[in-house]
């Protein structure tokens, strides 16, 4: 999948991660992104949401999921973070392994 600004974004994860009937949408460019530090030239923004059979929302799996994002241009870095308040606030997701 693409970003708006032409990122290559994958996400995947192992066997097991869900229960049956779990959705995961991603989208690579959300209507409504509020803060101009993650939002401006050049950055990249993706929504991922996960529910249940419900439609209820899932925020934490028995693994952990992976996602790549891959800039089209050279030297591009991103920081990974998240927001649980539909983007008013985020935090810096730790690097694991």
């Amino acid at each position: 999948m693409k970003s708006s600004n032409g990122a290559t974004i994958t996400l995947s994860w192992p066997p097991g991660t869900f229960v049956p009937g779990t959705t995961v949408v991603v989208d690579p460019a959300p209507p409504s992104v509020t803060s101009t530090a993650l939002a401006g030239e050049h950055n990249t923004v993706i929504n991922v949401i996960v529910t249940d059979s419900s439609g209820h929302p899932l925020t934490t799996f028995t693994q952990p999921l992976s996602v790549t994002v891959t800039s089209s241009e050279s030297g591009q870095q991103y920081v990974p973070v998240f927001s649980t308040d539909g983007g008013q606030t985020f935090t810096a997701i730790p690097l694991i392994g």
